[in-house]
C-alpha cells in the first residue's frame, strides 16, 4: 500500500506533468495557430489542431498497454511539444505557385540535412529543458520522451526519378500481406489500376529499433503510430482532411494573401496556365494518397511483426491494437475512388462549363475557401 507520501508526490508530478503539457500546447497555438489562418507562422495541418488529435488518440491506445496515469501523462507531454518548432524553407520564387516549403526535419545525427538541429530535435529539447527544470524526472523519463519525438521523425524514399519504391519489393512486404490478406487484395485492385508504387514514409527511430530486436517503451510506440498513422485509425473523411490539409500547409505560395482569389477571377493567359497546373498538383496529390496508405498499412504490419516477434506485444495487445487501426483498407480504397471521382469531376466540368469553374470546384473540394 502506498504512503501518504508517496501518494502526495504522484499527485505533484501529475500535475507537473499536465502543466508542462498545456504549456507546449499554449505555445504551439501562438507559433503555429489554432485554425490555418493565426498564429505567428499559421499552419494548415500542424496547427493545435494536430496536438490535440494525436493526444486524444494516445489516451485511447494506451490502455493496451497497461500504462498508468503518470506514463499516459508522460506521452502527452511529449505529443504537446513534439511539433513546437517547425522551422522550414520558403521558396524563393513566388511566381512558381507549386514549390513546395522544405522542413528542417532532423532528430539526431545523420537524419537528412538538418540532423541534430533539426525540427525535431529542438522541439524534443525544448520539453526536456522543462522537465530538467523541474528537478522531478528521472533520466529515464526525459529519455523516453525523447525517443517519442525522435521517432515522429519521418525519412521519406522517393525511388528513382521520384517515381516512388514498389510495394512488392519492400524486405516486409510478405509478412505484411501474409498477416493482413485484405492488403494483399487492395494492393491487387491498385495493380489493375496501374499502381504499384508510392513514396514511403517511415520513421527509422522507431522501426530500426524494432529491427534490432530492442526493447521499446510503450510511450514510443504509442508516440510514433499515432503521429503518422491516421490513414490506419482515422475514418475515410478525416483522412482526407488530413492529407488536404498537409498539402496546403505544403504549397505556401498558394496560400499567400490574394493568389488563390486571383486564380479564381482573372483570365489573363498566365492565370489560366497557372489554373491548369495548380488543378492538375491538386489532382497528383490526390493520386498519391492510396500509395501513402498502402504504405503505412505494409509499416503497421511490419511494426506488430516485429513486436510479435521480441515478445513486446501478445495475441491480447494485438487484437486490440487492430481495433484502432482498423481503417487502413477502407481508405486506401476511398482514397483511389475521391482520387478518380476528382479526375472525372474535373474534366467534365472543364469540357462542360469552362476551366474556371471546374478550378474552383476542385479547390474548394480540397479545402480553400474561396
Amino acid at each position: 500500500m502506498e504512503s501518504v507520501k508517496e501518494i502526495e508526490a504522484k499527485t505533484i508530478k501529475l500535475e507537473v506533468l499536465e502543466a508542462i503539457m498545456h504549456s507546449g500546447l499554449a505555445l504551439h497555438k501562438q507559433r503555429h495557430g489554432e485554425n490555418g489562418s493565426d498564429g505567428e507562422d499559421p499552419k494548415q495541418f500542424h496547427a493545435l489542431g494536430h496536438l490535440r488529435t494525436t493526444i486524444g488518440r494516445a489516451e485511447k491506445i494506451a490502455p493496451v498497454f497497461d500504462l498508468s496515469k503518470e506514463r499516459v501523462a508522460l506521452i502527452k507531454m511529449g505529443l504537446a511539444w513534439h511539433d513546437s518548432t517547425i522551422t522550414y524553407d520558403k521558396p524563393t520564387d513566388r511566381d512558381n505557385l507549386l514549390t513546395m516549403i522544405i522542413r528542417h526535419r532532423g532528430a539526431r545525427e545523420g537524419d537528412g540535412k538538418w540532423g541534430a538541429n533539426g525540427n525535431e530535435a529542438v522541439s524534443a529539447k525544448s520539453v526536456e529543458d522543462k522537465m530538467r527544470a523541474a528537478k522531478i524526472f528521472s533520466k529515464a523519463e526525459i529519455d523516453i520522451i525523447r525517443w517519442g519525438i525522435d521517432a515522429t521523425y519521418p525519412d521519406v524514399r522517393m525511388g528513382e526519378n521520384f517515381k516512388g519504391i514498389e510495394f512488392k519489393k519492400y524486405a516486409y512486404y510478405e509478412v505484411a500481406t501474409s498477416q493482413n490478406k485484405g492488403l494483399k487484395e487492395v494492393i491487387s485492385k491498385l495493380e489493375e489500376e496501374g499502381i504499384t508504387k508510392g513514396f514511403l514514409f517511415s520513421q527509422p527511430h522507431l522501426e530500426k529499433a524494432l529491427e534490432d530486436g530492442k526493447s521499446v517503451p510503450p510511450e514510443v510506440i504509442i508516440t510514433g503510430l499515432v503521429d503518422l498513422e491516421g490513414v490506419g485509425y482515422a475514418e475515410s473523411e478525416e483522412f482526407s482532411k488530413e492529407g488536404d490539409a498537409e498539402m496546403r500547409e505544403l504549397y505556401y505560395n498558394i496560400r499567400q494573401q490574394g493568389v488563390m482569389e486571383n486564380l479564381a477571377k482573372n483570365d489573363s493567359e498566365k492565370d489560366v496556365e497557372n489554373r491548369r497546373k495548380v488543378s492538375e498538383a491538386f489532382l497528383k496529390w490526390q493520386d498519391g494518397q492510396p500509395c501513402f496508405g498502402v504504405w503505412q498499412a505494409i509499416r503497421f504490419e511490419k511494426i506488430i511483426y516485429l513486436l510479435k516477434k521480441s515478445n513486446q506485444i501478445d495475441l491480447k495487445k494485438e487484437t486490440e491494437l487492430r481495433k484502432f487501426f482498423s481503417h487502413y483498407l477502407e481508405n486506401i480504397e476511398q482514397a483511389l475512388k475521391r482520387a478518380k471521382n476528382s479526375r472525372t469531376t474535373y474534366e467534365k466540368k472543364s469540357r462542360e462549363k469552362n476551366e474556371k469553374e471546374a478550378f474552383i470546384s476542385l479547390a474548394r473540394s480540397v479545402g480553400y475557401k474561396i
